[in-house]
């Protein structure tokens, strides 16, 4: 006997469109992953990145200069999304930045999956901002 049909069982849940859909991890460097003692979060962008390119999702990484740091990403995320666009953060929402607009229109994807640290600026504004401008938004809040 299979399992039922998702429909059956979770009929209010869409699934991504992994062929419309960029995964945008905002704020993953070493100063910024310093500040949280929860979890391994390096290790998790790192992993959502390689989900991301097993599925062909293009990866934007959206980091803001901090002390001490020019703004590079963690050295764990930077081997495994190596082919992905590097935006630099200067203002509070990566969406205010016109390189971010760019890459993203660039990409061609409606579906915009969002992650990352200090998730009540970095990640839901752009979020909130992305849907207001007719995206579907995905956002991981901590």
């Amino acid at each position: 006997m299979g399992l039922p049909a998702r429909e059956a069982w979770a009929p209010h849940v869409t699934l991504l469109p992994a062929e419309d859909a960029l995964l945008v991890l905002v704020d993953c460097q070493p100063g910024t992953l310093g500040m949280v003692r929860t979890m391994q979060e390096a290790a998790l962008a790192a992993a959502l990145a390689r989900v991301a390119a097993a599925l062909g999702m293009p990866v934007i990484l959206a980091a803001a200069p901090v002390p001490g740091s020019a703004g590079e990403v963690a050295p764990e995320l930077a081997l495994v999304a190596a082919g992905a666009s590097h935006i630099a953060r200067h203002r509070t929402s990566v969406w205010e930045e016109p390189a971010f607009r760019d890459a993203l229109a660039e990409s061609g994807r409606n579906t915009v999956v969002f992650a990352g640290i200090r998730t009540f600026v970095a990640v839901a504004i752009p979020a909130l901002a992305a849907r207001g401008a007719g995206h579907f938004c995905a956002r991981r809040l901590s």
